[in-house]
């Protein structure tokens, strides 16, 4: 996958977090929590848009795990085949 692809998929995801993780009745602080962040981290993330590679794929394993939120991954075009 290349990086432009990369870009787009975390832009998509970090502009539906918050959407995403309501969706999953996880708080920011539950969410750092499985990924091994503290909720600033999280917070940021959701007001900036902007986080790693790595961050991306540890909120992708959370998310993929609830069927509907993996639907909507897919409609909103953050869950790419590559993945």
């Amino acid at each position: 996958m290349n990086i432009e692809i990369k870009k787009i998929l975390i832009n998509k995801l970090a502009n539906n977090l918050p959407f995403l993780r309501k969706r999953m009745r996880l708080t920011q602080e539950e969410l750092a929590e499985k990924i091994g962040v503290s909720r600033i981290t999280i917070n940021t993330i959701e007001k900036t848009q902007h986080m790693t590679w790595g961050r991306f794929s540890s909120i992708m394993m959370v998310l993929t795990t609830d069927k509907e939120v993996c639907r909507l991954l897919k409609e909103l075009g953050v869950y790419h085949e590559e993945l």
